[in-house]
């Protein structure tokens, strides 16, 4: 993989920009978050956000804040240096992963699951995991985002792990996505 499509699948920044910009799928609103200032650049009329780690596994490094105050007690104790954080609106619903495997620029193999809980609210020792789907329309639309967005990211040859939410509105949005085989994370 070339190390220009790479980024794209490291940098969860740098991914939803691409994936905004082709119009691939659905985002929810986001920004970089590399100084306190930038706390300021989304509504925080609208709800609950994510601070985030752009580069980071699992829900390492990952807080919900409910108010631009609680937002700015968690950015007080991180290192906002080099573009390490983005800041998005929270969005509600089920979560589903795509898993897939990409050669000569074509998806030759899908898999689809529903997280049994929210991976956000995992802790050791709670049940995790997902159930195959398999059929009928929203896996269909599940598979047409994932070839959506894996074609506006550029990927010719590997093995993906897309996350999105359907939303209780019938919505569904993109959440992130990696350039490597399902349950490859780190939990450290």
């Amino acid at each position: 993989m070339p190390f220009e499509t790479a980024e794209l699948f490291r940098d969860k920044l740098k991914t939803k920009e691409a994936v905004r910009a082709a119009d691939a799928a659905a985002v929810p609103e986001f920004i970089a978050l590399d100084t306190p200032e930038d706390l300021a650049g989304l509504d925080w009329r609208l709800g609950r956000k994510v601070i985030k780690s752009r580069r980071g596994l699992a829900a390492k490094d990952l807080y919900m804040v409910d108010t631009l105050e609680d937002a700015r007690r968690v950015v007080a104790r991180l290192d906002l240096s080099g573009g390490h954080y983005e800041l998005e609106d929270l969005v509600t619903g089920r979560i589903y992963h795509c898993d897939s495997v990409a050669q000569d620029g074509k998806i030759r193999f899908t898999s689809i699951g529903k997280y049994l809980a929210d991976p956000a609210s995992y802790a050791p020792g709670s049940i995790f995991g997902t159930v195959l789907v398999s059929e009928g329309e929203l896996s269909k639309r599940i598979n047409e985002l994932n070839e959506s967005v894996l074609s506006a990211l550029g990927i010719r040859d590997g093995t993906t792990h897309l996350e999105l939410f359907h939303t209780p509105e019938d919505r569904l949005v993109f959440c992130e996505v990696a350039g490597r085989p399902p349950a490859a994370s780190s939990h450290r």
